[in-house]
């Protein structure tokens, strides 16, 4: 055999090991019950002259109720601008969510929630609430793997607050505990969390 096809027959391997389980393990469900926390990385839009990269960190928890779950989440983040000072954003996100259909690995998901976000610069500060629709999937193609795609439309309730955000998590887990990262796209700036998830049941 050539040494050409051995690197496409291990990829071809990897995918059906993904894709099928892997040998010893059996087909798990996401977990719905967990509180978990970690750093946020911010990188706005590039070509942006008012603001530089930023960084906080985010605190939140998600609780399963047979097919339903509800969630709890803090974010505090801050960004750096060309004025030299700090933009200071805290994010509170409520929300509750429906779960299934797809099977005992996987799950399409929908949530709705209340999402308030408060900002402050130097001298001024304000703020804006309103709602948030989320849908994706989550699926856990091998027991100690979780991959999930999501996107969420939010309106804050002005003309301009309204907007498309598009996430992908990735999640190892070593028996209760995941070391998980995920990656965010908006409008106006990307961002990335790192984060440690304690797992507390189903």
């Amino acid at each position: 055999m050539s040494q050409g096809r051995l690197p496409r027959l291990s990829l071809l391997a990897l995918l059906a090991l993904l894709v099928l389980g892997w040998p010893g393990t059996s087909l798990a469900q996401p977990y719905y019950t967990y509180i978990e926390g970690g750093y946020i990385g911010v990188n706005p839009e590039a070509g942006d002259e008012l603001l530089d990269s930023g960084k906080g960190w985010f605190i939140g928890t998600s609780w399963r109720l047979k097919q339903f779950h509800t969630f709890l989440e803090y974010r505090d983040s801050s960004i750096d601008t060309a004025l030299g000072e700090a933009l200071d954003r805290t994010q509170w996100v409520l929300g509750a969510g429906w779960h299934g259909l797809l099977g005992n690995p996987a799950d399409l998901v929908v949530e709705l929630g209340y999402i308030n976000s408060d900002f402050d610069l130097s001298l001024t500060s304000g703020g804006d609430s309103g709602y948030f629709v989320n849908g994706g999937v989550r699926w856990r193609p091998v027991r100690p793997f979780e991959v999930a795609a999501f996107a969420r439309y939010v309106d804050l309730g002005g003309e301009r607050d309204s907007e498309v955000l598009y996430r992908l998590d990735a999640i190892v887990f070593f028996r209760f505990l995941g070391i998980g990262a995920s990656y965010e796209r908006a409008d106006f700036t990307d961002s990335y969390d790192l984060f440690l998830r304690f797992n507390l049941g189903g």
